[in-house]
C-alpha cells in the first residue's frame, strides 16, 4: 500500500493504509489483536520511517484505526 515505486500509482499516506488495515480487521483478514499490538506498540511508525517516503508520512488517528 505505502511502496513508493508502484508503477500504476502512488504510495498512500501512512494513515490511509493504516485505515485500510484497520477495515481489513475489522472483517477478519488480519488478527485482532495483533493489529492492536501493531499499532499501540507504535511498530507501525518504526517500519515507515524506516521503509516508506517521508513525504508520505503523516499523522495516524490510532483511536479510529482500532475502532
Amino acid at each position: 500500500l505505502t511502496a513508493a515505486d508502484r508503477p500504476y500509482k502512488e504510495g498512500k499516506k501512512l494513515s490511509a493504509a493504516m485505515r485500510i488495515m484497520g477495515f481489513m480487521k475489522n472483517d477478519y483478514h488480519i488478527d485482532v489483536d495483533l493489529f492492536e499490538i501493531f499499532v499501540r506498540s507504535g511498530v507501525y511508525k518504526k517500519y515507515a520511517e524506516e521503509h516508506v517516503a517521508k513525504t508520505q508520512i503523516d499523522e495516524v488517528d490510532e483511536a479510529s484505526v482500532l475502532g
